[in-house]
């Protein structure tokens, strides 16, 4: 899956990821935060909300342009945006589900409505893939 964002009136990041059920939080020790692992032990879903943060925080990473430059345990995530905690900028996210197993989240300095057009480019290319 290939996914892009674009605006005229804000910078904008975003992030896709395959929703993987063998998770294992050993190896994301070094990125997650304590307000993290609080929303990952109160979660119903542990898998699902384990992939709403990780696309949350890395579209936070994309649209603010310092990528993993920016110490992702840093990024405090609330109810449709995000801090970075040493900074007062604010950060509004969306979380987009189109296709099943994928987990998508649009970020972007200021807060916008979010429009998916999906194209399957495999159908219109023929099976080249």
């Amino acid at each position: 899956m290939v996914i892009c964002a674009v605006s005229e009136r804000a910078e904008v990041g975003v992030d896709v990821e395959f929703i993987k059920d063998d998770l294992s939080l050993n190896d994301y020790t070094n990125f997650l935060n304590e307000q993290d692992y609080n929303l990952l032990k109160a979660s119903d879903d542990f898998v699902d909300t384990f992939y709403k943060i990780w696309t949350a925080k890395e579209s936070v990473m994309k649209a603010d342009g310092r990528g993993f430059n920016l110490d992702m345990k840093k990024i405090d995530l609330y109810d449709g945006y995000a801090l970075i905690n040493t900074e007062k900028r604010s950060w509004y996210f969306h979380w987009l589900n189109p296709i099943p197993r994928y987990q998508i989240a649009v970020c972007s300095n200021r807060e916008v409505n979010v429009q998916l057009n999906y194209y399957d480019i495999q159908n219109q290319i023929g099976s080249t893939f």
